[in-house]
């Protein structure tokens, strides 16, 4: 009887030792599965800020919208977001709610506008010191940074020069030629003008 048994278990010891051990790949020896998880990326770029998700449109393509202007945006993973950035950073609406319904003031712009004004009307150079102007300016745009009668004077001088070189770069180009003629004319205060007119023949 006690040989029977024995050899009973070691039967059934070769037939455990027979049984394929190997645990399905998707299962580790802790009996947690190792299936990988996609993990959602962290949206550090600034342009966010500024934009929200839409859903996936009928085109499987993934769009986002412009929290100020509605402006929508196709959103792809190797694009990056360049494009949202400039929208982000030049949006005309987000800039009149952040300033309070009122764009900052660009003094360079500002002097230009002045300059050309002066060039325009033929206006003298004190025309910027004159407090009525000014008040009226600062009205205005508080952030306006009064211009002297010598600042102004440096501002013509180089919108001047610029001009002048942009109209010669203009002439070089051109293949054909050119006829100029002059009209010599006194204004009602006796000041003489010389008109040029050009032609392209």
């Amino acid at each position: 009887m006690e040989g029977q048994m024995e050899g009973q278990y070691e039967h059934e010891v070769e037939q455990m030792s027979s049984t394929d051990t190997t645990l399905p790949q998707s299962v580790d020896t802790a009996g947690r599965s190792s299936a990988k998880h996609t993990r959602t990326r962290k949206l550090t770029s600034l342009a966010w800020e500024g934009f929200d998700n839409l859903p996936m449109s009928a085109d499987g393509k993934k769009r986002v919208k412009c929290k100020w202007c509605l402006q929508t945006y196709s959103v792809k993973a190797n694009f990056g977001t360049t494009n949202m950035l400039k929208h982000y950073g030049s949006c005309k609406w987000r800039e009149l709610e952040i300033f309070g319904g009122r764009s900052p003031l660009d003094q360079s712009v500002y002097r230009e506008k002045i300059t050309i004004a002066i060039i325009k009307h033929n206006y003298p150079f004190q025309f910027v010191e004159r407090e009525g102007i000014r008040d009226l300016h600062k009205y205005l745009n508080e952030e306006a940074i009064p211009i002297s009668r010598n600042t102004i004077k440096v501002d013509v001088i180089r919108m001047y020069s610029r001009e002048r070189d942009n109209l010669k770069r203009a002439l070089g180009q051109v293949k054909s030629r050119i006829c100029l003629t002059f009209d010599l004319w006194s204004s009602c205060t006796t000041d003489g003008v010389s008109s040029p007119y050009g032609s392209l023949y």
